[in-house]
């Protein structure tokens, strides 16, 4: 489940509203010589200046963009599946080449950079590298505050090498220093705030006392935050153990307190908006999808200055926009465990609650159970239940096996290996479980609907049946 849905509509977005409102006459030329097959494009964005614009990746040749820039910054590289970032500094009016690493980590390398720049940021990925493989600091936590904070010190100790090396480095962009140094800064403090959970685990209850993290107050007022990745979790974790604290359970309660917190920990104005954006994408994605969180994005439009994220968000409800109540649900093409297949247009008649779910995914196994429940309160209704994994066809005995042992209420499907990418985009499918309600008409009551645990799910499916 990859997000070149997400990235495809904000391009297409993003660069409309950048070639009417962007003066920019200095370019960087990027080139990449990665040829690889599972690989469709790079994303290169900088959030601060707001640049955004793609690269395809061929499997048979090396790839060419020129990017507009607004002068010497770092630009984040964005794999497909958001998982691999890679950061490079560029200056206007030059040329970059990029390839991959020769080793396991597959990273971008800059080919003959005459910055120094692109050197250190080599050198801070080796740091990370190196750092990944010793033992996590959360097992380190079994200490008194000052004694873990210490050990956080000793854990960084390369880090801190490399930046007094660039601190006495007067050949450097004196913005890309202070970048580096608040990309380090939000490395320990992201650290640092794991100490009362880890404490919570090994001892029971919350710490009398918690390290002291100065860097916190300085990174929140300061836009580099979003530089790097590191920075931009640290920010959701600041969030997110404020949320956590207050023990909110629904979407939109969850959604307001992000919201607001957001306004109270971040003074600058860029950080606000963005987290309250996260916060949205993630309310829209995970939780509500669009019809249910209207007033929300309707709030953000009108609230936001920053007109780059503002269509970010565009971006994020776009695939949306034909799961909208009311709408014709996508086909969907499914095989039982005897490889007989089915279509919707086969269930029409019936209202369909469907849940969306794979072998590997522990919550949806114990949603089977709720489900179980869920099927007998509403006794004889009108209603199919379907299970339709998204497993892939190789995990196909796998797949057998868990359901002759779960027994969930109603048809089982795995997708059709065919139908199996297209079934994850008509239905923006970003994580699993997820369920939807479609009629006996096969028209979408929810894209998002509850799970089974959840009561509103009776509520949903029996005022559906309503209207019938």
């Amino acid at each position: 489940m990859r997000s070149h849905c997400f990235y495809f509509c904000l391009l297409v977005i993003a660069n409309s509203v950048l070639s009417c409102n962007r003066q920019v006459s200095e370019t960087v030329t990027l080139q990449f010589d990665l040829r690889d097959p599972d690989l469709e494009f790079l994303v290169v964005q900088n959030l601060i200046t707001g640049v955004l614009d793609s690269i395809d990746v061929f499997p048979d040749r090396p790839s060419i963009r020129e990017v507009a820039i607004t002068g010497p910054q770092i630009l984040n590289f964005v794999e497909g599946d958001e998982r691999h970032m890679h950061y490079v500094y560029v200056e206007p009016n030059t040329a970059i080449e990029l390839v991959r690493k020769p080793d396991a980590d597959n990273a971008l390398q800059v080919l003959e950079s005459s910055r120094l720049e692109n050197q250190y940021l080599q050198q801070f990925a080796e740091c990370k590298k190196t750092m990944l493989q010793q033992l996590d600091l959360f097992y380190e936590a079994a200490v008194e505050p000052a004694q873990f904070k210490g050990k956080v010190e000793e854990y960084y100790k390369p880090f801190s090498a490399l930046m007094l090396q660039m601190s006495e480095n007067q050949e450097l962009d004196p913005s890309f220093k202070r970048a580096m140094t608040n990309r380090l800064a939000a490395m320990k403090a992201k650290d640092l705030m794991l100490y009362d959970d880890a404490f919570s685990f090994y001892f029971g209850g919350i710490p009398e006392d918690i390290p002291d993290i100065e860097e916190v107050d300085e990174l929140v007022l300061d836009e580099t935050l979003l530089l790097f990745e590191e920075g931009r979790v640290l920010g959701q974790q600041i969030l997110h153990k404020e949320i956590v604290h207050r023990g909110l359970s629904t979407p939109s309660g969850i959604y307001r307190a992000h919201h607001h917190h957001a306004q109270v920990a971040f003074s600058n104005p860029l950080l606000k908006e963005y987290y309250q954006l996260r916060a949205l994408q993630r309310l829209v994605d995970y939780q509500m999808g669009v019809d249910e969180a209207a007033s929300f994005l309707d709030e953000y439009r009108q609230g936001t200055s920053n007109v780059h994220l503002v269509k970010r968000m565009e971006a994020t409800i776009a695939p949306w926009q034909s799961l909208r109540k009311g709408k014709s649900a996508s086909p969907l093409l499914g095989k039982t465990p005897n490889g007989e297949l089915v279509r919707l247009e086969d269930l029409r008649g019936q209202t369909l609650y469907i849940h969306l779910w794979a072998t590997w995914c522990n919550p949806c196994g114990l949603e089977f159970i709720q489900g179980k429940m869920l099927k007998e309160e509403l006794g004889a209704a009108n209603v199919q239940f379907v299970h339709v994994s998204i497993d892939d066809e190789s995990d196909w005995q796998k797949w057998v096996d868990q359901i002759t042992k779960e027994q969930p209420e109603g048809i089982q499907l795995i997708a059709a290996p065919k139908w199996k990418s297209k079934l994850e985009a008509d239905y923006n499918i970003h994580h699993v479980p997820r369920y939807l309600l479609i009629d006996a008409n096969s028209k979408i009551v929810s894209a998002n609907a509850p799970r089974p645990s959840d009561p509103a799910a009776r509520e949903l499916i029996e005022s559906t049946l309503r209207q019938y």
